[in-house]
């Protein structure tokens, strides 16, 4: 019988940096739609959303820790 855990349970976050840029590439375009962000102007943001994103990251770890 096959056990159902979260993701995060198995150690892998979605915004962990092994690996992972093409998961964080969807999630950004997805929000990024659903927001009608324009279709356009999307490859840019989705770049600069993840930089933001590995940056606040870094300071919050340093933060918490």
């Amino acid at each position: 019988m096959a056990s159902h855990q979260p993701v995060f349970d198995q150690g892998a976050a979605p915004y962990s940096p092994a690996g992972h840029h093409p998961v964080r590439q969807r999630l950004v375009k997805v929000l990024l739609t659903k927001y009608k962000y324009p279709p356009d102007k999307q490859p840019g943001a989705v770049e600069k959303v993840i930089e933001q994103a590995e940056l606040y990251a870094d300071l919050w770890a340093v933060e918490g820790a």
